[in-house]
């Protein structure tokens, strides 16, 4: 490991990193929120409004899917402010951006006790330019969040200070179940090393987190068996990011950019040439040497990559959970690059490494969110859905009334109707057709059933009048019928296969 003599240069370019991490991302902030996203944000107002019930219209279910440390910050700030859902969007946003400095900050820390200032500070830089994290730390999710706890987790770990590790453990316990890539990976390498004082402090840091985490677990959490589902395969929700085994291979230079990715394999030869002629010595040594640290982070790479892709569900964002892996290594590589070549051509290798750098930045500056996420199926939807929501706000402000199909709620299309606040939705009863509709007032969104029939859906129309009918068209089954019966009574406006009806038109015709 190597340590510069100027530890003030070093702390002045770990800084001049993090105003580059701001700068980056601050462009990102009032981004549309994809699905994830205003769910969350939906069920954060709704826990801040005291809206708790766990039932169709009220979008709090969600709090209990994941757990509770990031959506309880939110809760918490939008409680303390009273601030709308546009403000805690923006101000998660900047949560969610804060986390990922600080992220950048712990990578450094593990990078400069593992390999040195110069692998750590390249790592550090990395993680700053790659597009993935470029995108992904302003999303209102628990990821940056989670990958802090982590690297502080591994931080102390690798310090011998098991108990200290267990408790950031805890904390990305209940932050996001992530964790578990991280866990499961550090696992196999303790179990390789052959070192029993490592495997007892592994047990110690684990025993610690759960006894941190475990309440949430067995008592609240809602994800029992949800997680084991996604990843065979038996949800609806898995079949919708469903994808072919390579997806997260094929994505790297997308998610990286193609110099980070060729950094990356320098890092892997380095790891891989500093076992020539040590074999299984290599994880037997007694001290945490470079050597052990890369070997590690392979291990986290590759482990992380053979679930993803075995997971027939496969969410873009997965790739998160082993961005600072890829960092710590590229960092690696570059680093041992560095000091092989240093020894005769100091000036040329130095020149070398900071054209490489340079070229990545500029590389990865036009990058921006719009352009990363445009073959993204969530933010097209949720394009979508403010695109609807817009042109019924223009027309209804916040005084509007929208009728729809539960089926066809979603959250991105709540979140950007003016007239959605908690407590705004009311779910129909199936056959009801009357003045029983109607049972509580200051509704503006009204959830028919799914399977609600023609005439039941004329009936409701009728008696609530709506501003507007919001359907989506389906090719096939009851969802297509309904939308191709009440269009044939009036053509109504077609954004991306969703139909919007205005309700005092379609009146006349019913």
């Amino acid at each position: 490991m190597s340590r510069w003599k100027n530890q003030k240069a070093v702390v002045a370019i770990l800084l001049l990193i993090l105003v580059l991490v701001v700068f980056l991302r601050v462009f990102n902030l009032g981004h549309v929120l994809i699905y994830d996203e205003a769910w969350n944000i939906n069920s954060m107002m709704d826990g801040a409004k005291g809206y708790t019930a766990e039932s169709q219209t009220s979008f709090f279910g969600n709090f209990y899917r994941h757990p509770p440390m990031y959506t309880g910050l939110g809760i918490l700030y939008a409680k303390a402010t009273g601030t709308g859902r546009d403000g805690l969007s923006v101000a998660m946003e900047l949560m969610s951006l804060m986390f990922a400095a600080l992220l950048v900050v712990a990578i450094f820390l593990c990078g400069r006790d593992w390999f040195g200032d110069t692998a750590a500070l390249v790592a550090a830089f990395l993680f700053a330019l790659a597009p993935a994290a470029r995108v992904y730390d302003t999303f209102v999710k628990q990821e940056s969040l989670t990958l802090l706890f982590l690297m502080l987790f591994l931080l102390f770990f690798f310090r011998s200070r098991y108990l200290v590790a267990g408790v950031f453990l805890g904390l990305a316990m209940l932050t996001k179940e992530i964790f578990v890539f991280v866990l499961l990976a550090l696992l196999i390498f303790v179990l390789l090393s052959r070192r029993r004082v490592r495997l007892i402090g592994y047990l110690k840091s684990v025993a610690t987190g759960l006894v941190l985490s475990c309440w949430w677990y067995v008592f609240f959490s809602s994800t029992t068996g949800e997680f084991t589902n996604f990843f065979l395969g038996r949800s609806t929700e898995s079949l919708n990011w469903r994808q072919p085994w390579y997806y997260y291979i094929k994505n790297l230079p997308h998610d990286l950019g193609w110099v980070f990715l060729f950094l990356v394999l320098t890092g892997v030869i380095a790891v891989g040439w500093s076992l020539k002629g040590t074999g299984q010595r290599a994880l037997m040594g007694e001290d945490d040497g470079p050597r052990q640290n890369g070997i590690f982070l392979v291990v986290w790479i590759a482990l992380t990559y053979l679930l993803l892709s075995i997971s027939l569900g496969k969410p873009p964002w997965m790739v998160y959970s082993v961005l600072p892996a890829f960092a710590l290594l590229a960092g690696l590589g570059v680093s041992e690059a560095y000091r092989v070549f240093s020894v005769k051509y100091r000036s040329i290798a130095a020149a070398s490494v900071i054209g490489v750098l340079l070229l990545a930045l500029g590389l990865s500056v036009p990058v921006g969110l719009a352009s990363f996420m445009k073959s993204d199926r969530s933010y097209l939807s949720a394009q979508r859905e403010r695109q609807v929501a817009d042109y019924i706000n223009r027309r209804t402000g916040a005084s509007g009334t929208v009728a729809l199909k539960l089926a066809d709620l979603s959250p991105p299309l709540a979140f950007y109707l003016d007239s959605y606040h908690p407590g705004s939705m009311t779910l129909l009863p199936k056959e009801a057709t009357g003045n029983e509709l109607i049972s509580e007032g200051g509704k503006s969104i009204y959830l028919m059933d799914s399977d609600v029939t023609f005439d039941t859906a004329k009936a409701q129309i009728k008696s609530l009048r709506p501003h507007y009918l919001v359907l989506r068209y389906r090719s096939g089954g009851a969802a297509g019928d309904l939308a191709r019966s009440f269009a044939a009574l009036k053509k109504p406006v077609e954004i991306d296969g969703v139909l919007i009806f205005d309700s005092r038109a379609l009146l006349e015709s019913l």
